[in-house]
């Protein structure tokens, strides 16, 4: 296997290779005498672009690939080598000059704006980041928001409303001379706008890991998580109304507009979304469906940009947030995890071309250690107190304040939109993505360390029911197992009638009924969350049986 795959790879690259001289012909045309210019005709032109940029997305997925095995090693997010490929891409054809002629052919500079990004390959990204929100949305568990919905809306608006104040008023405040000039308030609040993001998908894995998932804690992060999405696209609308031409008074009008579109698309879709659901998959079977609402989720965020001046993001987790749940959210799913597996990376490794490294000067890594500081205070504290407040203990606050540090393809994908609309220069793209880095490559570490010993403690709790009748006693045993199959547990042991273990495989949750002396025993491993939940039913259940029984 491995020696066909080195010689799939050998053949790959001989293609490449022979590939450039086409690529390398002339800047105006194909084919003459050196110093010749052949003018293309439109077609010839427009062939010659989609082959180049072919070639170029080859090489690009290859290295995300590549990127991405490298990153699982040492264990980081994905995102984080995708983003670095970029930057290798860009600084060996800035560095590299002719050098490194193969490179250079590949992924020349653009002599008028003097990047390497394309428009082909700039466009290719914003439909992955536009796949990956939508993705997003329809992943949603609405359900579970509203679990423990009230606890995690106060931790996200505290990582709302702290990040977004306290990154503008330093930016402000503390560069306003030196080698970072003062910003226009533009910039400064898109600024603020990335340090509001949170990719808990990487906090949720680590949770998941631990077993701690199913935890008030670990379900206050996971919707929080969610909640945040929705409060930072809201945050990002008025922010991107204001940087392309509005008033500073006028962001709660641009904020409030933000919010009819999405209460319109969102809720009036939920009315609607099991009979949208049900009448796709009637209509055009279940390999058609997922096609054609992905394809209403497109037109509905170019609409969301072009008519209400909202981000094509927004308009896709709206559109993602109205199909979860329904029959046909589960099967855009799985539709959707393959092109976003293909593009998205795409998108992460195209920003990492946007960085010069030459721009990373001493007043750009001043300022980036500086709001990297700052944007983890203002996540750790802004997310944390409320967590306690809510109930939490110290340990689990800070945990909590933590988790919601990942900024991760989110942040990424608002840092690029600044660059876009032209209110982050080179520089200020750079400190943005360093914060990026600085604050999501080191919290899953952090996150199991100070996670370490809460596990640890979670591993051994009971629950004992005492002073039961033998007949009670086999009806609870019965009710015990039937419950936790509908939880999506799955029997691992039984031994006579006198222990039984259950597990979940998406979660590592176990949880064990025991019948000794002491009473019925349910033993938690990970947390007793679940295990509550179920007792709380069964307790339902006798309760039901004595009165049937009166």
């Amino acid at each position: 296997m491995k020696s066909r795959t080195a010689c799939l790879m050998g053949i790959l690259m001989l293609g490449i290779v022979q590939a450039l001289p086409v690529f390398a012909a002339s800047d105006g045309g194909t084919g003459g005498e050196p110093g010749e210019v052949v003018i293309e005709s439109p077609m010839q032109h427009f062939v010659h672009v989609a082959a180049h940029t072919v070639l170029q997305l080859g090489v690009i997925i290859i290295l995300a690939v590549i990127a991405r095995r490298l990153c699982e090693a040492v264990k980081q997010p994905p995102v984080v080598g995708a983003l670095l490929a970029g930057v290798v891409i860009t600084n060996l054809s800035k560095f590299g000059n002719d050098s490194i002629p193969i490179w250079s052919h590949i992924f020349p500079i653009d002599p008028g704006s003097g990047l390497v990004v394309t428009e082909p390959l700039w466009i290719l990204g914003g439909i992955g980041a536009i796949i990956l929100l939508f993705l997003v949305g329809v992943e949603m568990d609405f359900e579970q928001v509203k679990r423990v919905g009230t606890k995690s809306t106060w931790i996200t608006l505290g990582g709302i409303v702290l990040p977004f104040i306290a990154a503008p008023l330093a930016m402000l405040w503390f560069f306003t001379e030196g080698p970072i000039a003062k910003p226009e308030m533009a910039t400064a609040l898109f600024m603020g706008a990335v340090f509001i993001t949170t990719s808990v998908g990487i906090s949720v894995k680590v949770y998941s890991e631990l077993r701690m998932l199913d935890t008030e804690e670990g379900l206050a992060v996971l919707v929080a998580g969610i909640v945040d999405d929705i409060g930072g696209l809201l945050v990002l609308s008025g922010v991107l109304a204001y940087a392309t031409g509005g008033e500073m008074n006028e962001l709660p009008v641009i904020a409030g507009k933000a919010l009819v579109f999405l209460a319109v698309i969102v809720i009036g879709g939920k009315m609607i979304a099991f009979r949208i659901s049900d009448f796709s998959m009637h209509l055009f079977g279940r390999a058609g469906a997922p096609v054609l609402l992905t394809g209403i989720a497109l037109v509905i965020a170019a609409i969301a940009e072009s008519q209400f001046q909202l981000a094509m993001i927004v308009g896709a987790a709206a559109a993602g947030m109205v199909l979860s749940g329904t029959r046909i959210g589960h099967q855009l799913e799985d539709f959707l995890k393959r092109p976003e597996e293909l593009l998205s990376p795409v998108f992460f490794v195209v920003m990492g071309m946007l960085v010069d490294l030459r721009t990373v000067n001493r007043g750009v890594l001043v300022m980036s250690l500086v709001m990297t500081v700052i944007a983890i205070i203002g996540k750790v504290v802004g997310c944390g107190l409320p967590a306690k407040f809510s109930g939490f203990t110290n340990k689990e606050s800070l945990r909590i304040g933590v988790a919601m540090n990942n900024r991760g393809e989110v942040g990424l994908i608002v840092a690029g939109l600044g660059y876009a609309t032209g209110n982050f220069d080179p520089a200020e793209l750079a400190v943005a993505i360093i914060v990026i880095l600085l604050t999501t490559v080191p919290t899953p570490s952090l996150l199991k360390i100070l996670s370490k010993r809460a596990a640890h403690a979670e591993t051994a709790r009971t629950i004992t029911i005492r002073e039961i009748s033998e007949p009670l006693r086999n009806f609870i045993v019965v009710e015990f197992l039937k419950l936790a199959h509908r939880r999506g547990f799955s029997t691992l042991s039984s031994e006579r009638d006198t222990i039984h273990e259950v597990v979940n495989e998406d979660t590592g949750q176990r949880i064990s009924l025991s019948d000794t002396e002491d009473g019925l025993v349910i033993n938690a491993s990970g947390g007793e969350s679940v295990a509550r939940e179920i007792l709380a039913a069964i307790k339902e259940s006798v309760s039901e049986r004595l009165s049937q029984a009166k």
